[in-house]
């Protein structure tokens, strides 16, 4: 979103959207959709929002547009350059994944909060967490 704001605030057209079942604030409003969504998908809705964007008159989609992939957007961006050669003239890829989702999905919400729960909340140091030890801590 700082990213979208900071160039629409300089006067490049751009154009964000949510993933499927996705509403705002990242908020799931339809799990089946969401759950269900494959790369495949992903790559079908980027290049749909991309010819939306093109249509606008404000764009000279002539020039060619530049791509800006975020996290698992950095997977979907050069499919839909690689498919649209002639619309995409650059792409940006930022937070790139370096693993596959599922790993980089492991890591983020299962690994780090066990690791988390291991090295801050078991403050007995036993493997166990207590109700009240880990309600002690507000995160």
């Amino acid at each position: 979103m700082q990213i979208a704001k900071y160039l629409s605030e300089r006067g490049f057209a751009v154009l964000r959207y949510d993933k499927r079942g996705v509403g705002g604030n990242f908020t799931i409003i339809d799990k089946n959709v969401w759950g269900n969504a494959t790369n495949n998908d992903l790559i079908h809705d980027a290049a749909k929002a991309m010819n939306v964007l093109i249509a606008q008159p404000e764009v000279n989609g002539t020039k060619g547009i530049t791509i800006i992939g975020h996290s698992e957007g950095t997977i979907i961006a050069p499919r839909v350059a690689v498919d649209n050669p002639r619309k995409v003239k650059n792409i940006v890829l930022v937070s790139a994944q370096a693993q596959n989702l599922r790993d980089s999905l492991y890591f983020q919400e299962a690994y780090l909060p066990m690791l988390y729960a291991r090295k801050v909340l078991d403050h007995n140091h036993n493997g166990s967490i207590s109700i009240q030890e880990a309600s002690k801590d507000p995160i």
